[in-house]
């Protein structure tokens, strides 16, 4: 039932008011109540037959002498029914029954919203209008009403409050009729007041229904109805009741949503007959007012959305409404995807979903076709940036052309892109038709891993048509947003990029993931599972998805996709809370998530590799493997280029400590580029700093170039050992090009993490140095190594073969893996990687057993603490002494 508005003034209204006058209309003003029969179509007034209920409560009618009428002036609703013989008792007295209506304005045909009847079981008598809150029983034409609105006592009465509104007359008929003995039949009569109605919620010209019958008390529908009691059956077609009569609503379209006026002078309506019973609509246009840049409004009416407004840049759309979408006003292809920002179809709506408006989207239905290609555009259109990589010219200059916000433009199963595997806007040999039209051969296209990526679409793209979810990032390769661009400009293309967006948080938890697609491998550490099951969903393209100004990570800083307690929301429309984060640095982290990552608050490069911890890409992943999270790894691919050369950092910020040695100028000031997370950006075979021997950042006579499109001049520079460095790049080193395994710690000189660092300050690189982190623990052994790679010499005394293949592995960086206090070499007391009965686990630091009152002294599988000051006990200091004599017994050994 819809809601019915009261005005307070009738709320909880039971007492008699002094009535208006009225007067009753003539007969031939009356309009007789009509019905419709569904099955067969044909209309006839309300009738009912005499003799099915006794005395005055038997209502009568047929086609040619109808049963109900209503009636409306400027002041009152008028209402007859036919009764077969009289409702009076006497001249001041009606019968001790009711008659009357329910009305239907919201047609729904289960309930009703408000009744009238006059009730003569009252004394004095009176007509009463009430208000039906709430349908009890549904289909009920006698369902209670709840709220007495009015109230007009002794309408029989001379000088009664409700003299006058109600009376009985003859009715000019006589049933029963011939052959059996007619009888005089009558007409009862009643209004009441139009004001109290449209007080309640009723408007002027609403099309409204009537159910009527008789009473045996005052208030409900409970004798004669004109069929059986069911409501959807007894309600009669609709009625516009205005100031001027009432018109029955059965031409042509009667009903239908109708609109009047442009922009903010639309006004939605209904059509409405007519006394000619022609469709009218009665919606009127507002009056226009002065046209306002910037609100994105047709304040004039004119049909033009701030015309007259400036348009700096040409693109059809003015400036101020620019700003309010978050396009460039300077810019008319802010997107650089070859489609004008005037001309993004559906420019203010997000088709896809993934976060980024049309206008600032250059695949606006994540299909993997620029929305420029899809259309037909050349790229050359004023505002296209081609260095920005957003447009490919289409190929047949528009001869084929998709939908750009449409993804499976024919409707055949497979998206745009899929069919169009090199993305060119061409059918190609070998390529399916994506154009409307031609869905039919959809199912010539090969999808291995069913990711909703065609194979030939992978091999383009560089993911693998084998596995669904190539980044292992919880969103498999179909569903990532913009599968062809690299959103966040890391050097990964989305699909291979498990953060996207570089904002700390995985793709697959930003989209509300579990991790539990078949494609994604949970040990690849990509995949956090979304922790309110996606009730709480971010972008994963956009670093920033409420516009707040604090990334969607450091909002959620335990990266775990809810709005937990002392976080802020980075959902969209949520951008003013973000004032609430603390960025005691200033690097665009804040404290809450560099505290998550293990990152220094109060440093804004906690690597020292001249790239801010904010702009460290996929800052919470550990890329290259080697134990460390991006933000805190200064070589995050592990391809021997320091991340600030690879970016183009010169090492002069003043949080980036040279002393550290892991930031390398960039030779040519980020002329030459590579992406730090990943190893080889051409994928010609050598990774980057195999080309780069001197790790200068810019390619120099007898290097290889190693960033991307280049990994044709990859086989020009040998591997003599095949270790995965160059011999240039050895010779850099001081590694040996001949042994691939330089330093025989079990790991390939290739597979050093960050090679060319000195991680625990000892004189040695990494490459030559096989405990690089000085825990005592080989660098093979800590990796899972088993000592027979080409190259290790066992003899050489530096490999301990890992004693369980590599179940357990800690980090060869990171003298404490657990970072619970106590070395991982003084943990795994025997040197072996493996977890003995004995020993404590260098991977969980609750066993590292901290102290709080006083040092702990760890090694060789005992634990003592010494008190504080001068309070320590004997027994401290019996076991110091019998410590002290254990190291000197096995020292002498």
């Amino acid at each position: 039932m819809s809601g019915i508005a009261l005005v307070v003034g009738f709320l909880g209204l039971s007492v008699p008011v002094t009535a208006r006058a009225q007067t009753f209309p003539p007969d031939a003003s009356w309009v007789a109540l009509e019905r419709t029969d569904p099955m067969t179509g044909l209309t006839a007034p309300l009738g009912d037959p005499e003799g099915d209920t006794a005395g005055p409560r038997d209502i009568v009618g047929n086609e040619q002498f109808p049963l109900a009428y209503v009636y409306s002036d400027g002041t009152h609703y008028y209402f007859r029914m036919r009764i077969d013989e009289s409702v009076l008792q006497n001249a001041t007295n009606f019968s001790s029954f009711g008659w009357g209506c329910v009305i239907d304005t919201d047609d729904d045909p289960s309930d009703y919203e408000y009744s009238t009847l006059v009730n003569g079981v009252s004394n004095p008598d009176e007509v009463r209008l009430w208000a039906n809150t709430t349908q009890q029983t549904s289909n009920d034409p006698g369902d209670p009403p709840e709220m007495l609105l009015q109230t007009y006592l002794g309408p029989l009465v001379t000088g009664a409050e409700g003299f006058g509104y109600a009376r009985e007359v003859s009715a000019g008929s006589n049933f029963p009729l011939a052959p059996m003995t007619p009888t005089e039949d009558f007409f009862i009569d009643w209004a009441v007041e139009r004001g109290a109605l449209i007080a309640a919620g009723v408007s002027l010209d609403q099309p409204l229904r009537f159910a009527c019958g008789t009473a045996a008390n005052g208030t409900t529908l409970s004798q004669d109805l004109t069929g059986p009691a069911n409501l959807p059956d007894l309600l009669s077609d609709p009625v516009s009741c205005g100031a001027g009569g009432c018109i029955p609503q059965n031409c042509m379209g009667a009903g239908e949503a109708c609109s009047a006026g442009v922009g903010e002078c639309l006004s939605t309506g209904i059509f409405l007959c007519n006394a000619e019973n022609e469709p009218v609509c009665n919606a009127f246009p507002g009056e226009p007012g002065t046209e306002a840049c910037g609100d994105s409004l047709d304040n004039d009416c004119d049909g033009i959305i701030d015309n007259g407004c400036p348009d700096t840049d040409g693109d059809g759309l003015p400036d101020g409404q620019e700003v309010a979408l978050g396009t460039d006003p300077n810019d008319a292809d802010t997107d650089d995807d070859g489609i004008s920002d005037g001309e993004e179809p559906a420019a203010f709506v997000d088709s896809d979903g993934d976060g980024l408006l049309n206008a600032l989207d250059p695949d606006s239905d994540n299909d993997g076709l620029f929305d420029g290609t899809e259309v037909g555009n050349a790229c050359d259109a004023p505002g296209v940036d081609p260095a920005a990589g957003h447009c490919v010219p289409d190929g047949d200059m528009g001869a084929t052309k998709t939908n750009p916000v449409d993804a499976d433009t024919d409707d055949g199963g497979v998206s745009d892109g899929a069919e169009d595997q090199d993305r060119d806007g061409v059918i190609d040999a070998g390529e399916t038709n994506p154009t409307s039209g031609n869905g039919a051969d959809d199912g010539a296209n090969t999808d291995t891993d069913g990711d909703g990526l065609s194979d030939g679409f992978e091999a383009g793209l560089g993911t693998d048509p084998n596995d669904a979810d190539t980044d292992d990032d919880g969103l498999p390769d179909g569903e990532e947003p913009n599968p062809t661009l690299d959103a966040d400009g890391d050097g990964l293309l989305n699909p291979l990029d498990p953060d996207s967006d570089d904002d700390g948080l995985a793709d697959g938890t930003e989209a509300g993931k579990d991790c539990s697609n078949a494609g994604t491998n949970p040990a690849a550490g990509n995949c956090v599972p979304d922790g309110d099951m996606g009730a709480t969903k971010t972008s994963p393209i956009d670093a920033d998805t409420d516009g707040g100004g604090v990334s969607d990570g450091s909002e959620d800083a335990d990266l775990d996709g809810m709005v937990d307690p002392g976080e802020t929301d980075p959902a969209t429309g949520q951008g003013g809370d973000d004032g609430a984060n603390t960025d005691t640095d200033g690097d665009g982290l804040s404290d809450t998530l560099e505290g998550t990552l293990g990152s220094n608050p109060n440093d804004a490069d906690s690597d020292e590799d001249g790239v801010p911890d904010g702009e460290e890409p996929n800052p919470a992943n550990d890329t290259d493997g080697d134990g460390l999270k991006n933000v805190l790894d200064p070589d995050s691919d592990g391809d021997g280029l320091s991340d600030g050369t690879e970016v183009g950092k010169d090492c002069s910020n003043a949080a980036t400590d040279p002393a550290a040695n892991n930031c390398v100028p960039d030779g040519d000031m980020g002329a030459t580029k590579t992406s730090p997370v990943d190893a080889d950006t051409d994928d010609g075979g050598l990774s980057d700093g195999d080309e780069d021997t001197d790790k200068d950042g810019v390619v120099d006579a007898g290097e290889t170039d190693p960033t991307k499109g280049h990994g044709g001049d990859d086989d020009g520079d040998p591997d003599d050992d095949d270790d995965g460095l160059t011999d240039d790049d050895e010779a850099t080193l001081g590694t040996d090009p001949n042994d691939g395994d330089s330093d025989d710690d079990g790991v390939l000189d290739g597979e050093e993490p960050s090679a060319g660092l000195d991680t625990d300050g000892d004189g040695l690189i990494n490459a030559l140095d096989p405990d690089s982190d000085g825990d005592g623990l080989f660098d093979g052994t800590e990796l899972g190594k088993d000592c027979s790679a080409a190259g290790t010499n066992a003899g050489a005394g530096h490999c301990t073969p890992d004693g369980d293949g590599g179940a357990t592995t800690t980090d060869p960086m990171n003298a404490d893996t657990d970072g619970g206090g106590v070395s991982d070499g003084d943990e795994d007391t025997d040197k072996d990687g493996v977890v003995d009965p004995d020993e404590r686990d260098p991977n969980d630091a609750a066993d590292d057993v901290p102290s709080s009152e006083g040092t702990v002294l760890t090694g060789h599988g005992l634990i003592c603490a010494a008190g504080r000051g001068g309070e320590s006990s004997p027994a401290a200091l019996v076991a110091l002494v019998a410590l002290g004599g254990l190291v000197m017994r096995r020292k002498r050994r």
